[in-house]
């Protein structure tokens, strides 16, 4: 079959773009045409679109070369739509190149709805495993899942959540991602003398993006309250949230603080503490805090994991968390928040899980994130006999639950499972709708109806969100956006617009299809 996988890209240094490697791998290994829709490719980075090049099965990188005539249009659609930067604006051209039969992610709700809204839609199955990193699930969500044709997840807490809320029979058994290669034990004593770090000394490692649920200002606050440990935290920290030199310094504990380097010119790794204007210990040029762009190979970071003792995955919430699991399989014992995934996860990592104090509803979202316990995070810490552990175990368990050879062929499965639906050389048969003056004398209830069956001629959207939503607006008479404080009126006009909105979309995708079809017999 044809797979659309829409990904961030395989190649950058990110738990997300190692899954997406491993699926697309194991996909176009079965035999299946995979073309991969990436993210946060860039068509202005060259090594981006060289590995795109050389890559075998068929790569569309999302972000323009600023010189091209789609950047324009890029930066114009990022203005309205923040899921332009997860492939939105070029979603459907992507999906008319290839006409697939299926259309895959693994991401966020908010990444991938467009996948589910696209007026190409009918012509192929989704199969849609969503970051599921807190209880309860908005509405909204729900309602992208319930439209998919197969949703998994990544553990069997997400599993068990998505079957509790959804109650629908799109849902599949969990595939939980794999650990590398790359990943297994080594001499710590030769990691530590690579890094000049002495081996009796008690390093802690994080490997986790610098984001607001990463809580590193309580990570923080927990190594304030021991004398004797070090922390080392492999992240951008200028990435996105957290001033972590600040935090540190806040804390008292910016001389126990290590952060991962990387040379611009000979591209030497280095653990250091906090640098500003850093110079390579080779050959004396700049280097950089490593990031997303611009990270270490798995191999690398094995010497990262291996350079530890004891392995902290500190957050409120998560949707799997692969750092863990990778730090396992380096026979290294893992401390986590026993909430979310890391419940599931840690208990196939034999880890030391630690209750949250309470759990606090997040106001966007309306999901309980944890509070983590500090407190017993530095009491753990501060015993000695924690710092003692079986490390053939936990190498033999995360080994057996993270198997990527066996969870590949799960995909694969998954993939096979889905009919293709053959529709592509077939169009609707779209009727002129229904002016507003005709069907304006109906009820609210009756309105709407006419506005999903009539109008936008698409029975899929009864009893969805949008039909919800769009329903209390018009009782209403007014809703008021996100991020805004004015209300916006809402009336029968406005309601009917919108709907005459999304048919035209839907007319203008058909007519391109039609275009597309039609080239292809040339």
């Amino acid at each position: 079959m044809k797979v659309l996988v829409a990904s961030e890209y395989h190649m950058l240094n990110t738990g997300y773009a190692l899954c997406y490697q491993h699926i697309c791998e194991s996909l176009h290994n079965a035999g299946h045409e995979v073309t991969e829709l990436a993210s946060y490719g860039n068509e202005g980075i060259k090594e981006h679109v060289e590995h795109a090049k050389q890559c075998p099965w068929n790569v569309y990188l999302n972000i323009p070369n600023q010189n091209s005539p789609d950047y324009k249009r890029y930066l114009e659609a990022k203005k309205t739509d923040p899921a332009t930067e997860h492939g939105s604006w070029d979603f459907n051209n992507v999906v008319l190149e290839c006409m697939p039969d299926v259309v895959l992610a693994i991401r966020d709700h908010w990444y991938d709805k467009h996948i589910i809204d696209s007026p190409l839609r009918p012509y192929y199955n989704v199969i849609l495993s969503p970051t599921v990193d807190s209880m309860p699930l908005k509405a909204d969500w729900i309602d992208t899942y319930n439209r998919a044709d197969k949703i998994t997840s990544y553990n069997q807490w997400s599993e068990d959540w998505l079957r509790a809320q959804m109650g629908t029979d799109n849902i599949v058994p969990h595939i939980s991602p794999g650990v590398h290669a790359a990943y297994k034990r080594l001499d710590t004593r030769y990691c530590r003398a690579k890094w000049g770090i002495p081996f009796d000394q008690k390093v802690i490692l994080t490997v986790m993006r610098n984001q607001g649920r990463k809580r590193y200002p309580e990570l923080f606050e927990a190594l304030s309250e021991l004398k004797d440990v070090n922390l080392h935290c492999h992240c951008h920290y200028l990435d996105r949230y957290w001033d972590l030199p600040k935090l540190a310094i806040q804390y008292g504990v910016q001389n126990r603080v290590y952060f991962t380097y990387k040379c611009g010119s000979c591209s030497d790794i280095s653990i250091d503490s906090y640098q500003e204007n850093g110079k390579c210990n080779k050959c004396n040029n700049n280097k950089e805090i490593c990031s997303v762009q611009d990270g270490i190979s798995p191999e690398e970071m094995n010497l990262i994991y291996n350079n530890c003792n004891i392995y902290v995955q500190w957050a409120n919430s998560e949707g799997f968390g692969i750092s863990p699991i990778e730090a396992a399989a380096c026979g290294k014992k893992v401390i986590t928040v026993d909430y979310s995934a890391q419940e599931d996860v840690g208990n196939k990592v034999l880890a030391h899980k630690i209750k949250p104090l309470t759990l606090q509803r997040e106001v966007f979202t309306l999901c309980n994130r944890a509070i983590p316990n500090n407190s017993e995070l530095a009491k753990y810490l501060g015993d000695s006999d924690s710092w003692s552990y079986d490390s053939d175990a936990i190498i033999k368990s995360a080994n057996e639950h993270y198997n990527w050879e066996l969870n590949g062929k799960k995909w694969v499965e998954l993939v096979n499972s889905c009919t293709p639906r053959n529709m592509w050389r077939y169009s609707p048969n779209l009727i002129h709708p229904p002016s507003l003056e005709k069907i304006s004398r109906l009820n609210n209830v009756e309105f709407m109806k006419a506005c999903i069956l009539s109008v936008v001629q698409d029975a899929s959207l009864l009893g969805s969100h949008m039909h919800a939503e769009s329903l209390e607006r018009l009782n209403k008479g007014h809703f008021i956006p996100h991020g805004r404080d004015v209300p916006v009126a809402v009336n029968k006009e406005t309601i009917y617009n919108h709907f005459i909105y999304l048919l035209e979309e839907r007319v203008k995708w058909e007519k391109e299809k039609n275009r597309v079809l039609e080239s292809a017999k040339k």
